[in-house]
């Protein structure tokens, strides 16, 4: 019996537009009849996420910024800061690097340098807003904590900033690739796994009882404490590679219908077989 499930948001929750599932309001009512708990698992910052999801982030665990923030409903975010030492050194490394802008995902703020250029700021807006646009210099004086260093690189991270960090501060912190122009930076071992477990954990739940749906690298370690676990259609490779589920695509509702079909909700869809690997 699945009692927890966990479900990344871009490119997986999310249809292509950015939208949330019109059928999520019942479903989550639903769940929570069956007392099935319902989590989202994302790369966004919380106050993104809240409003997102507005009144239904009351029957929703929120796991943000890959798990460096923890909300549970009703109590107060557990957080997960780096020291502003790797805050430094990243933003030293980054200014070594112009085609990569650094947004440091803080606790009350976002904070990203001015002099990002205009196709950075549009890519920024799509995933993250209450921001603050700081002087480069001015970052270095940030002191609101940081939970979440994201760069956007526009030349493909996983090719380009990625293996220059991993080389330079890979074994003492948590670097994922998080999107096609995005990867980000926690304290080492900190990621959505690790928040999955801790829930388990927390709620009695096991990984048999769990459901996970994730689309891209910074998924993976969730899908390994799910034993649903689940990559969506449009998921990159390594993601189909770890997950034990193909369900449909994003824009084909795959989250919600797979739901549906493994907790007999009838959410007036249709809903196409799921196939193992």
């Amino acid at each position: 019996m699945i009692k927890l499930i966990a479900t990344d948001m871009d490119g997986t929750l999310l249809d292509s537009k950015k939208q949330l599932p019109a059928e999520l309001p019942v479903i989550l009512k639903e769940l929570r009849e069956k007392e099935i708990t319902f989590a989202v698992a994302s790369g966004r910052s919380l106050v993104t996420l809240k409003g997102l999801f507005g009144e239904m982030m009351d029957d929703i665990i929120f796991i943000c910024d890959n798990g460096a923030c923890i909300q549970m409903p009703g109590e107060k975010p557990v957080y997960h800061c780096l020291p502003f030492e790797i805050v430094h050194r990243v933003l030293d490394i980054c200014k070594e690097h112009p085609d990569v802008v650094p947004v440091l995902c803080s606790v009350k703020n976002i904070y990203y340098p001015i002099q990002a250029k205009e196709q950075f700021r549009q890519e920024i807006n799509n995933f993250y807003y209450q921001f603050e646009m700081l002087d480069y210099a001015q970052l270095y004086h940030v002191t609101d904590p940081v939970m979440k260093i994201a760069l956007c690189d526009m030349r493909n991270p996983a090719k380009h900033i990625y293996p220059v960090l991993k080389s330079l501060i890979g074994e003492e912190y948590e670097l994922a690739v998080s999107g096609a122009l995005w990867m980000d930076i926690m304290c080492k071992g900190v990621h959505k796994g690790a928040a999955i477990r801790e829930l388990q954990e927390k709620m009695g739940i096991s990984r048999e009882e769990t459901m996970a749906f994730g689309d891209y690298g910074n998924d993976v370690t969730m899908m390994h404490e799910a034993y649903y676990s689940c990559a969506m259609e449009n998921a990159a490779e390594e993601v189909k590679k770890a997950a034990r589920f193909l369900v449909p695509s994003n824009d084909e509702n795959g989250v919600v219908r797979t739901i549906c079909r493994y907790t007999g909700i009838d959410c007036q869809q249709s809903v196409d077989k799921t196939e193992f690997f």
